[in-house]
C-alpha cells in the first residue's frame, strides 16, 4: 500500500493517523483549489450572487485563484497516467494506493472514475474525514464507494 497527500499541513495529518506505519508521499497535484482573495472566508461571508456565479462557471477562478476547471485538469492527469500505467496501483486487486486530500480534488477524482464533466462537482457532498473509492472494472475508472464516513465494513 502507498500514501500520497497533499501539500496542506492538514491532510498530511490526516494520512499520519490513518495510515500511522506507512510514511505518505507529497503529491502536489492533490492540494486544495486555491480560493484567492476568498480564502479563510466561509458561505456566510460571500455576497450570494457571487456564490451562485461560481457555482455556475466551472472555468472561472475563485477570487482570482484557481478554477475548479484547472483542479480537474491537474487531478485527471495524474490519474490519467495511473490508468495508463497497467502496472500501477490503480490496477491491483490486492495493492492499494490512498490518496489523503480535500473537496475539491477528491470531486475532481470522483468525477474523473465516473466520466461526467467536472460541473457534476456541485452535485456532490463530501464530508471531512469521508472515504470515496475509486477503482476499475474492466480496465475502466469506476465510482466504487462516495463519502463513507464511520467505521468502513
Amino acid at each position: 500500500m502507498q500514501v500520497w497527500t497533499s501539500p496542506l499541513q492538514r491532510a498530511q495529518q490526516t494520512a499520519a493517523e490513518a495510515f500511522p506505519a506507512l510514511t505518505a508521499v507529497v503529491h502536489p497535484s492533490f492540494i486544495e483549489v486555491d480560493y484567492g482573495s476568498l480564502d479563510g472566508l466561509t458561505m456566510a461571508d460571500l455576497d450570494p450572487a457571487v456564490w451562485r456565479a461560481m457555482e455556475s462557471d466551472h472555468h472561472g477562478p475563485f477570487g482570482g485563484g484557481e478554477s475548479l476547471a484547472q483542479v480537474d485538469a491537474r487531478v485527471h492527469a495524474v490519474l490519467n497516467e495511473l490508468h495508463e500505467d497497467t502496472a500501477s496501483l490503480l490496477h491491483s486487486p490486492d495493492e492499494h494506493l490512498a490518496i489523503v486530500s480535500h473537496v475539491s480534488p477528491i470531486k475532481a477524482a470522483l468525477t474523473w472514475a465516473m466520466g461526467v464533466p467536472g460541473s457534476a462537482a456541485w452535485r456532490m457532498r463530501i464530508d471531512n474525514a469521508s472515504l470515496s473509492i475509486v477503482g476499475t472494472r474492466r480496465d475502466t475508472p469506476a465510482l466504487v464507494r462516495l463519502n463513507q464516513t464511520g467505521s468502513v465494513a
